[in-house]
């Protein structure tokens, strides 16, 4: 889209007079532009010509043009004022509008050129005449003076045009276009300066369709919004939208299938279940013909039913029953009704069903009636003999369609079914009651007598009374914990276990003490393989420091342990029962005498080496003293007298050392003379 090359600079042109000024313009020239004006507006008469030639001619004897608004300020190209002239006889210089190939609508937002992208401006070609055969020259002339010109001009072959473009990293800067123009002798004849026009970085906005909704179990097109909205040279406005070509469609589960896609649309086929959310990854070109993708959500609304089967007031599928005893099992049925909105699905009971079933193992274990009174229930009787065996039975919920025909209602993951267990044994579990709380029950009866853990939930909790003794916590010793059920086999026996709230805390992982000893507790219990040196950074008490080493048996810290142990193949020195870092010098151990620092057995320590608290010396070997040895060792280049791994300070003597006498001061050995 072009603005600024209508022409209304003919008419301004045709009120041009003839004269000896090399400005001159003829009307005749002009003539069809005129006449567009006339008959659009009526205006200007040939006499209101005439006499304005006269009374021009009269004062100055020079052709004189009106004043042009044709495109100053970014205004529509008004038709000038009648009689208003511009008065050009002094200078001889005639105004000459600038035409952009786009164009804002201010002063201030006259026009704009885009970073390494050009925009051709021109010289209005109805003043052709004023430059010909002269020279013009372009220039940029900024709002704020800068260093380094925030555009490149490049000169048209006649002068008559130049090509902008913005420079990188001047986005935001403005100015204006200056055009001189000089003849041949060098005066000016002409000049032209343009509205404020500003250099901008194109963009490149990409409206992607991000979600859409799909009915379940249908085939059809969806419309699929994938397009760009450019902003350059090429769409300077920034409103064209450009649909993108899309290149490849996956999605990522099989309840969508993609066929096609084609004009913003894209054919798809949906199955069941609704209510899942599918997502689609769109492999398109941008405008660069770069492939990228894009994940796009697909939601499959409807309705769906879901069934449960509830027994003695709970949801289950499995049921154990005692030989001989009757049960009964009600199907529930919710319907969701999932909207296109993907929001939230309404939820209500759906009871306008019936229930059918079959044995479909273990014919001969149970035997099952329909609940006259309630035909969403049915009544299960374990046969006396079948104690240790199983049945199963399917249950499907049937509905009387509007032509009255029996159907079965397809159930979100198929029809329900139930597994019968025959076990005499006691039945252990844990039941939720009214208050919310947790009660111990044996065979359908409420129990207080027993103390240990039940498991609920996948977590387990201590039991007293009947119920969960909140009151438990940190370690607590358990002799029997089980799980629901008839099975004899213990979860916890005879164990410390770590407690919170009455549950065990499988969370906490670090030291925690008991009846005065302190253990180490990870997943809920003891560690009763933690043996030796170990690294403790988690406490439950404020009596144990954190990131110490602490010498464990069986899980426990042996307080009252003093000597070396081992680890990550390094020997340490411990007291009551944790790694000293501040122990430095000799320490004993197991009869012998080893050289410490910093907690640990200096190995490096070899040949002499001073104790930092009685500044004795002694000679070791991989940070031992070598108490059985007694002889001559070297040090800093002199030879010293050892005796029992310790020197001989207090010695005085002489002694031979590779055939040479030496006299013993000190400890060190002389050379007799």
């Amino acid at each position: 889209m072009r603005h600024g090359k209508q022409t209304a600079a003919f008419f301004l042109a045709a009120a041009m007079v003839m004269g000896n000024s090399p400005a001159v313009v003829f009307a005749e020239d002009l003539q069809s532009g005129a006449e567009q004006e006339a008959a659009a507006t009526g205006a200007l008469a040939e006499s209101e010509l005439t006499s304005c030639e006269q009374e021009t001619t009269e004062q100055t004897g020079e052709a004189i043009l009106p004043e042009d608004n044709l495109l100053s300020a970014g205004s529509a190209q008004e038709k000038p004022e009648e009689g208003l002239l511009q008065d050009k006889a002094e200078s001889g210089i005639t105004d000459i509008p600038i035409i952009s190939e786009w164009q804002g609508e201010t002063e201030e937002l006259w026009s704009w050129v885009y970073v390494e992208q050009e925009q051709k401006f021109t010289l209005d070609e109805a003043y052709v005449e004023v430059f010909k055969n002269h020279e013009i020259k372009w220039r940029w002339e900024p709002v704020e003076a800068k260093s380094e010109s925030a555009v490149q001009l490049t000169l048209g072959a006649d002068g008559g045009s130049c090509i902008v473009t913005g420079v990188k990293g001047h986005a935001g800067e403005k100015g204006r276009l200056v055009a001189e123009v000089f003849d041949e002798a060098g005066k000016q004849t002409g000049s032209a300066k343009s509205g404020q026009i500003e250099v901008r970085e194109p963009s490149y906005k990409y409206d992607l369709q991000t979600y859409m909704s799909v009915p379940a179990v249908w085939e059809g097109d969806v419309p699929l919004r994938m397009v760009c909205i450019p902003e350059d040279a090429d769409n300077p406005y920034g409103t064209e939208e450009i649909p993108l070509e899309i290149v490849d469609i996956k999605v990522d589960k099989n309840l969508l299938e993609v066929q096609g896609w084609e004009n913003g649309y894209v054919h798809v086929e949906s199955s069941s279940p609704v209510g899942r959310s599918v997502t689609m990854t769109l492999t398109y070109k941008r405008l660069d013909n770069v492939l990228a993708t894009h994940l796009c959500g697909v939601y499959l609304f409807g309705k769906e039913y879901y069934g449960t089967l509830k027994s003695d007031g709970e949801l289950r599928f499995y049921y154990t029953v005692k030989p001989g005893e009757t049960v009964e099992a009600e199907a529930l049925v919710n319907r969701w009704n999932y909207t296109e909105d993907g929001g939230e699905p309404i939820v209500d009971a759906f009871k306008d069903f019936y229930i059918d079933w079959s044995i479909i193992e273990g014919e001969d274990v149970i035997t099952i009636e329909r609940n006259k009174e309630n035909d969403r229930s049915l009544y299960l009787t374990a046969n006396d003999d079948a104690d240790g065996q199983e049945a199963y039975v399917k249950v499907r919920v049937m509905h009387l369609n509007e032509e009255g025909e029996a159907e079965e209602i397809a159930l979100k993951g198929g029809s329900l079914y139930m597994k019968v267990k025959i076990d005499k044994r006691p039945y252990r579990r844990l039941r939720r009651g009214d208050d919310e709380k947790l009660y111990y029950y044996v065979d359908g009866k409420l129990d207080t007598e027993f103390e240990g853990t039940m498991r609920y939930g996948g977590d387990d909790f201590y039991i007293k009374d009947g119920t969960v003794a909140t009151d438990i916590n940190g370690l607590h010793f358990v002799t029997e914990g089980y799980e629901e059920g008839t099975s004899e086999e213990k979860v916890f026996s005879n164990t410390f276990c770590f407690f919170k709230d009455g549950q065990v805390d499988e969370d906490f992982e670090g030291l925690t003490e008991y009846d005065g000893a302190k253990f180490y507790v990870k997943d809920g219990v003891v560690v009763k393989d933690m043996n030796g040196l170990y690294l403790v950074s988690g406490a439950d008490d404020e009596t144990t420091t954190d990131d110490k080493f602490y010498f464990f048996s069986n899980g426990q810290i042996q307080s009252e342990y003093k000597g070396l142990a081992l680890y990550d193949n390094e020997w340490f020195y411990l007291e009551n029962g944790y790694l000293d870092t501040n122990t430095n010098g000799i320490v004993e151990h197991d009869g012998g005498k080893f050289i410490v620092a910093v907690g640990r057995i200096a190995k490096e320590a070899n040949g002499l080496w001073q104790d930092p608290k009685d500044k004795k010396w002694y000679f070791a070997a991989n940070g031992q003293i070598q108490t059985q040895h007694t002889g001559v060792a070297g040090y800093d280049g002199k030879l010293f007298y050892v005796i029992k791994g310790e020197l001989a300070t207090d010695y005085k003597g002489a002694i031979k050392y590779n055939g040479v006498a030496y006299e013993v001061i000190n400890g060190q050995l002389y050379k007799k003379k």
